[in-house]
């Protein structure tokens, strides 16, 4: 698939792409194939190889998702990142993440709304909250909010605990619904004090929240842990 001299690009990344790599990208995108090689791929692999370690995640980076590494937005939005005060180890997390995201036409937007959240671009966890905050639409965020308000999470509750642990708003049915379920039977059986944060359980590790929620609760244990698998 890739020519050209001994130690070009071509033949670098034509080294590491198996055949199966290649019938995978145009798998994921048949489009793959009708691709320039001189102006989108080598180019494409050029720029994600200068922020992999290795020629073969490089590969990798493209197989997965090869629209969106070789569109002709990818070059200059990564600029912009850098610009914007990303690092390169949140570029590559991007990168072999959803590239998707650099290739947007709200970018710029996405990443303002990022920094006003708190988060410093400088630091890996902007690329996690972006990540996280791209991984929904507007109207999954906007009800994965509602639903931890009607809990009694204030905003600044919500957005403090997003901001401690970007991910957390993307595990409201498989990890705080049954946490939900906890809290208020402990609440019920008057365990846990009203005037409690309801917010604090939400973002703890799962190690604290089976220490602090479930374990502490010797009589009730097997109850709250049953709750807590969603078994409930």
């Amino acid at each position: 698939m890739f020519v050209g001299g001994l130690g070009s690009p071509a033949v670098t990344a034509g080294r590491c792409a198996s055949p199966q790599d290649i019938v995978a990208a145009i798998t994921r995108s048949p489009r793959f194939v009708r691709v320039s090689l001189d102006k989108h791929i080598i180019p494409a692999f050029e720029l994600v190889r200068s922020f992999c370690p290795s020629d073969k995640k490089a590969i990798h980076s493209i197989i997965a998702c090869p629209t969106s590494i070789s569109d002709p937005r990818m070059k200059p939005n990564v600029k912009f990142l850098l610009d914007f005060g990303l690092t390169a180890s949140s570029i590559y997390r991007l990168l072999t993440s959803r590239p998707s995201i650099i290739c947007t036409s709200d970018l710029k937007k996405a990443l303002e709304e990022i920094k006003e959240l708190g988060f410093q671009p400088s630091k890996y966890n902007f690329c996690v909250a972006l990540l996280a905050k791209r991984a929904v639409t507007k109207s999954q965020w906007d009800a994965k909010f509602d639903v931890l308000k009607s809990w009694g999470c204030s905003e600044d509750d919500i957005f403090n605990a997003f901001r401690k642990q970007p991910n957390f708003m993307l595990r409201i049915e498989k990890r705080l619904i049954p946490r939900a379920s906890v809290i208020k039977y402990l609440l019920s059986k008057g365990l846990m004090k009203k005037g409690s944060s309801l917010c604090t359980p939400f973002h703890a590790t799962d190690e604290d929240f089976q220490r602090r929620y479930v374990k502490r609760f010797e009589e009730e244990t097997s109850k709250l842990l049953k709750l807590n698998q969603g078994d409930c």
